[in-house]
């Protein structure tokens, strides 16, 4: 294939020159930055991240049982064996 030829990304139907970038340099922090602030904004709206620095044993305990029932995880493991004493902040 010469550096002219057309290549096809099948999965994304994109097609582009071998020596054509994807992403312009000059558009890239407008793009990482757009894509960064989408990702950033999705998890803080889904409460992904814990506010107030605390950890919850209980709702810990609550993805291990589930889990282990999905059997990703070993059965009987030990929640306080997960958080690091005088590090993480326990309540529950």
């Amino acid at each position: 294939m010469t550096s002219n030829e057309q290549n096809t990304d099948e999965k994304r139907n994109v097609s582009y020159t071998a020596n054509e970038p994807l992403v312009n340099n000059s558009d890239l922090p407008n793009v990482v930055n757009s894509k960064v602030a989408k990702s950033y904004d999705f998890f803080r709206k889904g409460e992904f991240f814990e506010p107030t620095g605390s950890v919850s044993k209980a709702k810990i305990g609550a993805v291990i049982r589930v889990l282990e029932s999905l059997g990703d995880l070993p059965s009987h493991i030990d929640v306080d064996k997960l958080f690091l004493p005088g590090v993480t902040r326990v309540v529950d």
